[in-house]
């Protein structure tokens, strides 16, 4: 059976050419959707495959330099206008209040165009959506330390925590907390320490919340080859989190981009409100 990487290496150029049609759809989408309509795109494709961009009646030939022009403007300036009567009113407003048109563009999807009013966001949600961008870092780094450690993250018994288990170390995955001192203290295992003569694992055993048969199972897996090939198994698997630590960082950049575009809202409907009053 092939390996994932012998696979990858032989079926490189359909990869790449399928890698750069999506970053190609990618951004037809994006310009699709700022702009607020594809009439461009289309036109484009138009040209090079069947003929020349513009109408040979010089009506058409207007009505699509107007609706280009609409779409260059909402491209420019991130809004969403319909027609050149909003875009010349809006103009017209922005001149007489003295207004930032970057602020405008900056609260994407919070202002109005056609009222030219802001739209002012709810707090309870401009805060949980900060909150979800820090949850999503948070699984960034847990999936890529998943992946990057160079020890498998098992779970022995039920009622025991989640560890490290190395080929020549064990140590713990979360920090156990000491009620004595309410303080978190790590610990490790190794090879050294189980073939010591001193090594109290009752001790240890209360120290990692353990059991004393885990233990002795531990020590085992430092020198037993079954065990240091099961290991190193399940460490090559978790390399696949290096793919799942993508799906976080994309989250995390649409809520923080969404978070950022709440606070520029604020912003404006405060100062919209002071500057028109």
């Amino acid at each position: 059976m092939e390996s994932v990487a012998a696979i990858i290496v032989k079926y490189d150029t359909i990869i790449n050419s399928a890698f750069w049609l999506i970053l190609l759809l990618s951004i037809l989408f994006y310009i699709s959707l700022r702009a607020g309509s594809a009439y461009s795109i289309v036109n484009r494709l138009w040209q090079f495959f069947l003929g020349p961009p513009e109408f040979f009646d010089k009506k058409l030939n207007k009505l699509w330099n107007e609706r280009n022009d609409i779409e260059h403007f909402n491209m420019l300036f991130n809004v969403k206008a319909k027609n050149k009567q909003e875009i010349n009113k809006f103009i017209s407003w922005v001149k007489n209040n003295k207004i930032d048109i970057i602020k405008i563009s900056r609260a994407k999807g919070w202002f109005n165009f056609s009222t030219l009013e802001a739209v002012r966001p709810k707090t309870i949600i401009t805060i949980l959506i900060l909150v979800g961008a820090l949850l999503c870092i948070y699984g960034f780094f847990v999936t890529m330390t998943v992946a990057a450690k160079p020890a498998a993250l098992v779970k022995i018994e039920k009622d025991e925590p989640w560890i490290w288990v190395g080929l020549k170390q064990t140590s713990n995955y979360i920090p156990n907390l000491d009620t004595s001192n309410f303080k978190f203290n790590n610990w490790s295992l190794s090879l050294e320490q189980c073939v010591n003569k001193n090594f109290d694992r009752d001790k240890f055993s209360l120290k990692t919340n353990l059991k004393r048969t885990t233990i002795d199972m531990l020590c085992k897996s430092f020198t037993d080859e079954i065990d240091q090939k099961s290991i190193s198994a399940i460490i090559k698997k978790q390399n696949a989190f290096f793919i799942l630590s993508i799906i976080p960082v994309v989250f995390c950049f649409y809520l923080f981009i969404a978070f950022i575009r709440r606070v520029y809202a604020v912003e404006l409907a405060n100062e919209l409100k002071i500057k028109i009053n």
